[in-house]
């Protein structure tokens, strides 16, 4: 079993750093570009091996407390890889989510209520930092699932381009957490650091990522698509 751990690990390490370079890749590229797509794609491949590689992980040690962390950082990063990779297929305003979409909303669904039940586990060994931490992840994941559910079920207007805008916030919310995942194993393997330290590699990548970058990009596409006359396709 330790070999079987070892040899995923190893796997789980290669897809996570390819994960990293072509995520940046892709941020920087032209959007549409060849180039683009071309790492867009393998990012979004590396994101599902790591999604896997962690299930695996934590199947072999599901009492290690910090793969409790990992799995609930992949699935919450892989919904939202696979659903802004997904958001590309539905450029028209008439589209319709397929089964695989339910799916997928269903599970991470699930996956949100578990999230808050370990929370509150958590809650009664007077573990504070967890608590918060799966209160997030429970947010994140109820969040995303309960805005495509309004979607999916026609409740919420798509807006013009909402597909470009559901393409940017989630590819770049999926590389904002799996970032904060890689910095947060890496600092853990530098013995104590500062609490100054420790919170900037929480925040930093949320914030720098997460919010600067999606603000950025959306602003951008927004002015692009004003100047678009009515009734051309975007």
């Amino acid at each position: 079993m330790e070999t079987a751990y070892k040899i995923i690990l190893f796997i789980h390490i290669v897809f996570g750093f390819t994960a990293l370079v072509t995520g940046l890749g892709a941020i920087i590229a032209r959007k549409g570009s060849p180039w683009h797509t071309r790492v867009g794609l393998i990012y979004f491949w590396s994101m599902f091996g790591v999604f896997m590689t962690t299930i695996g992980l934590f199947g072999l040690r599901p009492t290690e407390a910090r793969l409790h962390f990992f799995l609930a950082v992949a699935v919450a990063s892989f919904y939202q890889t696979f659903t802004g990779r997904r958001a590309l297929g539905r450029k028209k305003l008439t589209s319709q989510p397929a089964r695989l979409d339910w799916i997928a909303l269903g599970l991470v669904v699930g996956f949100g209520v578990m999230a808050l039940g370990y929370a509150g586990w958590m809650g009664l060994q007077g573990n504070w930092f967890m608590v918060g931490l799966f209160v997030f992840f429970a947010w994140a994941c109820l969040g995303s699932g309960f805005s495509d559910w309004k979607l999916f079920n026609g409740r919420t207007a798509p807006e013009r381009g909402h597909w470009l805008f559901m393409h940017i916030a989630r590819m770049m919310g999926s590389y904002a957490a799996t970032t904060t995942a890689f910095l947060v194993n890496m600092s853990g393997r530098m013995g104590h650091l500062p609490p100054a330290v420790q919170l900037i590699i929480w925040v930093a990548p949320g914030a720098l990522i997460g919010g600067l970058g999606i603000s950025y990009w959306k602003k951008k596409y927004s002015r692009k698509m004003a100047s678009v006359p009515n009734g051309v396709s975007v």
